[in-house]
């Protein structure tokens, strides 16, 4: 019989492989590409702003001697060696060209409603802090903003004030080159590729496939012609191995069946030329009824051992969606840190499994002599508030003591658990394990009540007891993250008692700082998350007085404008003292603000009302509080009134109205602020 080749099984098997292969890399060629554009021009981008800020340094040590040649000679000597970049120029606020890369444009002006303009500045305010990247189709440009520095001092306010811009423009004509090539050469490579995938599936298609069906159909086709001494020789164990050895063992059968026909019709040619007879005859049927009835119980042995097949076929399959749950899980849970977090989703997830109506996680008290319930699903909330259960006692308390799964079938049978309430069991079969580390029960994970009234299995008990497993593992590992942390904060918060213990004026500062910070953060309802982010901040807000000189701190008369400039760096050192610590991502920002004032006139960043983040806000208000009630080498403490009062005074400017609301009735209710 002729096949086309289309409907050839390895054709198939191949053609569908391919288009797999095909996809899998086009799509990681496209994936490859996008990310090497992004970062070739991240690099270019990054490269420009340091080169920016070099020749920002090279400008204002011109200013200093007056001489501008020098940035010149810089810029000339950059284009020389920089074939990327374009051109270079510096404007002045109107937007005049003082110096360009290109004499031709030097002395001209761009317009004020210009990409370039408006990118930097709106009117005398500034848009942006420092730097800002117009991108075109084939360049783009890096704008630094130039603020009035050290050297402008004596001709400028000490405030930040824009003097002008540094542009930098870059082609990007060496990026799509570089880009180009690359495109070349995958290309070549991903055909090459994916060449040599479809010869090596091929041979492997014809290796363990198609030369074994050729044979086992050749074989068939001389036993159908009636030669049934053929034997295929297939040593596999897949199943064309098994086909093969199920052929084999038909064939001989066959083989046995033929001959045997063959002896009983010589016997019964003899029978019928000797004898003739009815009897012989009746025999002869009989012989028959009783080989049809032979092959009836082969073919019931076949449909049994089909059956078998399908049964084993049926459990391989819920074992494979077993462990795909559980990978599923266990990737869900190396994400989880928080311990409650990790609770809510073992038990929900259970639950979902399990298709059942009623789950719980018990944990272990301090004592280790009772479970009390930490989270549960389909439970009255007084019962999970109230249920508190002795090791030993009812099902959970059994599994805790005997540090096993349990499986009940019915609990109204199950002699164990006679004088359990069964109320709550509503389909009298349920299923609990224990989690366990270290050879310690932390808890117990429970469900009962499936949804179609069924009992639970063997199979579900297994699975339930890996997911208690991994319940006390992730919480185990939960708890580590948790002391890490806090043992990180300590650390830091004895460096800046440390810091304060130096100075006795600010001894406990930081502290006091905390617990005015926190009553106000309670007061205003905020999350248990940003309680602890605002704790952190309060406590850590002066750290970065670590790098200035206590000359300065302790000075007893006004500090001059290079030393109230050294100050004014603290909070941004503070933030940057926190870079390593991932943890602290949140903290860094509100430290770097909490000198900000509500009307913009504050440092070090110039921020104004709702673009200080609120705990900034909250910490600026506590900051002044206790610097005012505390004694410093210049003067001595306000009292509590005339600090409250100058607090009010400077509500809506350097405070916010609604935060000094709420912190003069806390200071009115209870001066002292409790440490919480």
């Amino acid at each position: 019989m002729h096949i086309p080749l289309y409907r050839r099984l390895w054709f198939e098997i191949l053609y569908k492989i391919s288009i797999v292969i095909g996809i899998i890399i086009l799509a990681s060629f496209f994936y490859i590409i996008n990310y090497q554009k992004r970062e070739l021009i991240k690099y270019e981008k990054d490269m420009v702003t340091k080169l920016s800020t070099s020749l920002e340094k090279s400008l204002y040590y011109g200013m200093e001697r007056n001489d501008f040649t020098i940035v010149e000679n810089v810029i000339s000597d950059v284009i020389k060696d920089q074939r990327d970049i374009k051109s270079i120029y510096i404007l002045n606020k109107p937007g005049k060209i003082l110096i360009s890369s290109e004499k031709t444009n030097k002395g001209s002006s761009i317009p004020i409603n210009s990409e370039l303009c408006v990118s930097c500045h709106n009117g005398t305010t500034p848009k942006r802090e420092k730097f800002a990247i117009i991108e075109n189709a084939d360049s783009f440009r890096v704008v630094n903003l130039l603020f009035n520095g050290p050297t402008c001092l004596t001709h400028h306010s000490s405030s930040k004030k824009v003097l002008g811009a540094l542009v930098i423009e870059i082609s990007k004509e060496n990026i799509n080159g570089l880009l180009r090539r690359n495109l070349e050469k995958m290309i070549y490579s991903s055909l090459i590729t994916f060449a040599i995938l479809i010869i090596l599936t091929f041979l492997v298609i014809t290796l363990f496939v198609t030369c074994p069906i050729k044979d086992l159909m050749k074989a068939m086709i001389d036993a159908s012609k009636g030669n049934l001494n053929v034997e295929v020789k297939i040593p596999s164990g897949n199943e064309i191995g098994i086909l093969a050895k199920t052929f084999n063992f038909m064939v001989n059968k066959l083989k046995e069946f033929h001959e045997n026909d063959l002896k009983k019709e010589h016997e019964i040619a003899k029978m019928q030329e000797k004898l003739r007879y009815k009897a012989e005859l009746e025999t002869l049927n009989a012989q028959l009824k009783a080989r049809v009835l032979e092959l009836e119980n082969a073919n019931n042995q076949i449909e049994m051992m089909v059956k078998d097949i399908e049964e084993k076929n049926f459990h391989l399959e819920k074992a494979v969606d077993r462990l795909k749950i559980l990978y599923r899980i266990s990737r869900c849970l190396t994400t989880v840190l928080n311990p409650d977090d990790v609770i809510k989703m073992i038990v929900e997830k259970s639950v979902q499994i399990m298709k059942a109506k009623t789950g719980s996680l018990m944990l272990i008290n301090d004592t280790k002599d009772s479970l009390y319930i930490k989270y549960a699903i389909g439970m009255d909330e007084n019962i999970i508030k109230n249920t508190l259960v002795k090791v030993g006692d009812s099902v959970a308390g059994w599994v805790a003591k005997e540090a096993k799964p349990l499986i009940v079938k019915n609990i109204e049978t199950d002699e164990r658990f006679k004088k359990i309430s069964k109320d709550k069991y509503e389909t009298r079969s349920l299923i609990s394990s224990p989690g366990i580390i270290k050879g310690e029960v932390l808890g117990v994970l429970n469900v009962n009540n499936k949804l179609d009234g069924s009992e639970f299995t063997e199979d579900e008990l297994e699975l339930l007891n890996t997911l208690a497993g991994q319940t006390a593992v992730s919480l185990e590992n939960a708890k580590l993250y948790t002391d890490l942390q806090k043992s990180y904060f300590d650390t830091i918060r004895a460096l800046v008692n440390a810091i304060e213990a130096k100075d006795k004026y600010t001894r406990g500062h930081s502290e006091r700082v905390t617990c005015y910070a926190l009553e106000i953060g309670k007061r205003l309802n905020l999350t248990p998350k940003r309680m602890e982010i605002l704790q952190h901040a309060a406590i850590l807000h002066d750290i970065g007085k670590i790098g200035t000189d206590l000359n300065i701190l302790n000075k007893s008369g006004f500090l001059t404008i290079e030393e109230f400039e050294v100050v004014k760096e603290h909070p941004l050192v503070g933030s940057q003292i926190l870079d390593p610590i991932s943890f602290l991502e949140d903290v860094k920002s509100i430290i770097a603000e909490h000198h900000e004032r509500y009307d913009g006139k504050g440092y070090p960043l110039g921020k104004k009302g709702e673009e200080i983040s609120l705990e900034s806000r909250i910490i600026a208000i506590c900051d002044a509080f206790d610097a005012m009630t505390s004694d410093r080498p210049y003067r001595k403490a306000l009292n509590l009134e005339t600090a409250l009062e100058e607090i009010k005074r400077c509500a809506g400017t350097q405070f916010d109205p609604q935060l000094v609301d709420i912190f003069a009735l806390i200071i009115e209710e209870n001066p002292s602020c409790m440490y919480l």
